[in-house]
């Protein structure tokens, strides 16, 4: 089973040698990852076959993509109230 994002799938097979991705619990819009190729896209929804349904964030251009081949940008966060130094 992989893991992304606290995202759970598992990828079946068929016997013409097919895949699909079925989740058990999918990444939230708007998680952003890092492609195969170095650019940053954001999740939108689960599509064809299971893929993911990403925007790079770079242009607006939608594209279908393998959850394997995605790596997930960890989020910053600041402590409450922002950073006093």
């Amino acid at each position: 089973m992989g893991r992304r994002a606290m995202a759970e799938y598992q990828k079946q097979f068929n016997a013409r040698g097919g895949y699909r991705y079925d989740w058990a619990n999918p990444p939230k819009p708007g998680t952003k990852f890092r492609d195969s190729f170095g650019d940053v896209v954001i999740f939108e929804e689960i599509g064809i076959a299971g893929m993911l349904t990403c925007t790079r964030e770079s242009d607006g251009f939608q594209s279908m993509h393998q959850p394997e081949l995605l790596a997930l940008i960890e989020a910053r966060t600041e402590p409450e109230g922002g950073n006093n130094g």
